[in-house]
C-alpha cells in the first residue's frame, strides 16, 4: 500500500462512521475539511452509508449523529497506520513528560501485540530507524500533560504557582484550564485566569505546585484552539518589515519566518524584497544575522540601526585575533 496518495472510498467512509460513533455531532462542513474533499461528496458519502443501514440522524444544533447504540467493532490498524503511529511516537518522545511517553508506550505494546508477525516487526524496525529532533526546552520534570488534559475534558479548575518570567516568588494563580499548545520549545497551557479576569498563556516548566481542584467552571463552550491563535496572530502582527532577500536564501526564510509574508513587492532575478509583519523586532533582529549577506532590511530604521550594531561587534570580536574569556 502506498504512502501517499488519495484515500479510497471504503476508507473515507470507514472513518466516517468512526467520526460519527466517536462525536456527539459532525457537521458536514468538519467532515469535508477532515477528508478534504467537497461538501457533495460528503453529502453522497453518507447517503451511501444510510443505504448500507447505518442510523444516521440530525443532531441538535446541526450536523448529523448515530441514533441508538450502533457502535463498530474493534478494528485492527493496517500497515501505514501502524507506520504513522511510530512515526508520531517520535515526535511525542521529544515533547511529552513522562506520564504521556509512558501512557504512549504501553498503547503502541498493545497495537504491536495484536498486528501480524511481519507487520510487529516492521513496526518495531520503524521505530528504530526513524528519529525527531526538535531541540525542545526539554519535557516537564513532573506528570503534568495527563492531569491538565483530564481537567480540560472535565472542565475543571486548577491551581499553581506561576513564576513569571522564570523568576522567584511567583504569583498563586486559579485557572479555567481550555487547551494545550506546543510551540518554541515548551508546552503552554492557554486558560482564563481568574486573577487576571483574561486569557492567559502559562509555560508549564514555570508552574509549581499544580492542583487539580474540586469546582467546576462553565463557559467558554465555543472556544477553540485554532480560532484563539488566529485571533492572537491576528492582534500581533502589526510591525511591517520591508526586506531584500538573495534567491539563494529565500527557501530558508519562508520555512523558518515567525511572522506573516504579506507580499513579494519587486526585485530582480536574484533578489526579491518583501513586506513581512512581525510580533516584535527583537526576535527578528536575532534571527537575521544568520543570513549573513542573503537578507537587507530597509525598513524600519530601528532594525537597520540595531544590526549595524551587531555587525560592528562583531567586527570588533573577529578583527584583532582572539578575545581574552577572562
Amino acid at each position: 500500500m502506498p504512502w501517499y496518495g488519495e484515500m479510497n472510498r471504503i476508507d473515507r467512509l470507514t472513518g466516517t462512521i468512526l467520526l460519527l460513533q466517536t462525536r456527539r455531532r459532525v457537521t458536514v462542513e468538519e467532515l469535508a475539511g477532515h477528508w478534504e474533499v467537497s461538501e457533495r461528496t460528503v453529502f453522497r458519502d453518507l447517503a451511501a452509508l444510510g443505504e448500507m443501514g447505518l442510523p444516521i440522524g440530525e443532531a441538535e444544533g446541526g450536523g448529523y449523529r448515530l441514533v441508538g447504540n450502533f457502535a463498530l467493532p474493534p478494528l485492527l490498524v493496517d500497515e501505514d497506520e501502524a507506520a504513522a503511529l511510530a512515526l508520531a511516537a517520535a515526535a511525542t518522545e521529544e515533547i511529552a513528560d513522562v506520564a504521556v511517553r509512558r501512557a504512549l508506550r504501553s498503547a503502541l505494546t498493545k497495537i504491536q501485540a495484536v498486528l501480524p508477525k511481519e507487520r510487529r516487526e516492521a513496526m518495531a524496525r520503524l521505530r528504530e530507524v526513524v528519529g525527531v529532533w526538535l531541540c525542545p526546552g526539554g519535557p516537564s520534570a513532573d506528570a503534568a500533560l495527563l492531569p491538565i488534559r483530564r481537567a480540560i475534558l472535565d472542565r475543571t479548575c486548577l491551581e499553581f504557582v506561576y513564576l513569571t518570567g522564570g523568576h522567584r516568588p511567583g504569583n498563586r494563580r486559579k485557572v479555567e484550564p481550555l487547551g494545550l499548545l506546543y510551540y518554541a520549545g515548551h508546552w503552554h497551557l492557554l486558560a482564563f485566569c481568574r486573577w487576571r479576569r483574561d486569557f492567559r498563556d502559562f509555560r508549564l516548566d514555570r508552574v509549581e505546585g499544580l492542583t487539580v481542584c474540586e469546582d467546576r467552571f462553565s463557559g467558554h463552550e465555543t472556544f477553540s484552539i485554532r480560532t484563539h491563535l488566529a485571533g492572537e496572530i491576528a492582534r500581533s502582527e502589526k510591525i511591517p518589515v520591508r526586506l531584500k532577500v538573495a534567491k539563494a536564501a529565500l527557501d530558508r526564510f519562508r520555512r523558518e519566518l515567525v511572522g506573516t509574508l504579506v507580499a513579494e513587492t519587486g526585485g530582480s532575478r536574484e533578489i526579491r524584497e518583501l513586506s513581512i509583519l512581525v510580533p516584535s523586532l527583537e526576535g527578528l533582529a536575532c534571527w537575521l544575522p544568520g543570513f549573513g549577506a542573503g537578507v537587507e532590511v530597509c525598513d524600519p530604521p530601528a532594525l537597520r540601526a540595531r544590526l549595524r550594531a551587531t555587525a560592528q561587534a562583531m567586527v570588533r570580536i573577529y578583527s584583532d585575533g582572539l578575545s581574552d574569556p577572562t
